[in-house]
């Protein structure tokens, strides 16, 4: 992969949000960091996150961070 490229670049991603300096109002998860990516389907998120060119970035994250990632449906009217 390039230097500088995103593994989700191939997939036509967009990145909403990248950190935003998060504060929790409820709940109990501390939280660090904060990353929205949007993609035009559900099908190709999930096509970038099984994908070759995540697999190395991945298992670097998986190694270095602690995590919970989620896939949700975009707003339709949005």
């Amino acid at each position: 992969m390039p230097l500088g490229a995103r593994p989700s670049q191939a997939f036509g991603d967009r990145h909403i949000v990248v950190q935003g300096d998060p504060k929790v109002l409820e709940g109990d998860r501390d939280v660090r960091r904060v990353v929205v990516i949007e993609f035009e389907s559900r099908e190709r998120a999930m096509g970038w996150y099984n994908s070759e060119q995540y697999r190395e970035a991945k298992a670097f994250r998986v190694r270095g961070a602690v995590t919970h990632l989620t896939v949700l449906s975009g707003y339709e009217g949005a």
